[in-house]
């Protein structure tokens, strides 16, 4: 189902505001993928009188485990809100995932820490406004909205970063050795998209 859009906000760059958004990361990748398949073909054969697209269910995912990463999501749904309510932190679907992102930066929270200045995040500081979630891959160009492919890190670097991956953002500065470092402690489906050939993996 498709959420949001107030068909009033009309920027080009950011048409998702004004049409709303389809909130599953896979299909927008899929997709990506095809409108490229689909200008290649343009541009060889000239354009198509009809293009009829098919996007089925993974059937190799049996419904058990389904059921089982539900039933995990759950659990972890419930003690993150257990968490936000020590915090008097109002439960939401926002809260959690900062939450979720503050604890993918490193197994132990004394070593937490912005993956691109190296400031601290303790857990007092993750909902005081300096720090926000970022997409490691420009959503706009990798259509990648899952929790896989964002960080908790300090706003002012998330203006530096922009609309670029890590590596083109920061990769030729003197900080990039130190962010290699810190990223060791993130998740490996967070570490290769640090890396000078994320987008290719994407795609690939």
């Amino acid at each position: 189902s498709v959420i949001g859009g107030s068909y009033e906000d009309k920027d080009k760059e950011l048409p998702e505001r004004y049409f709303g958004k389809v909130n599953n990361a896979s299909l927008h990748i899929g997709l990506n993928q095809v409108r490229k398949l689909v200008n290649a073909l343009i541009e060889v054969y000239g354009t198509p009188d009809e293009i009829a697209v098919s996007i089925a269910r993974d059937l190799k995912q049996p419904g058990r485990e389904i059921r089982r990463k539900q039933g995990i999501n759950r659990i972890d749904k419930d003690r993150i809100n257990h968490e936000l309510d020590k915090l008097k932190v109002k439960k939401s679907y926002r809260n959690r995932l900062l939450f979720s992102l503050w604890e993918d930066l490193a197994e132990d929270p004394q070593l937490r820490c912005c993956p691109f200045s190296g400031t601290p995040i303790a857990i007092t500081d993750i909902f005081s406004g300096e720090f926000e979630d970022e997409h490691l891959l420009p959503f706009s160009r990798s259509y990648d909205d899952r929790r896989a492919n964002k960080v908790l890190s300090s706003r002012d670097w998330n203006r530096r970063k922009a609309n670029k991956s890590p590596f083109e953002a920061l990769g030729a500065t003197d900080d990039w050795p130190k962010i290699l470092a810190r990223v060791q402690n993130r998740p490996a489906d967070k570490q290769w998209r640090f890396g000078e050939d994320a987008w290719a993996k994407l795609e690939g």
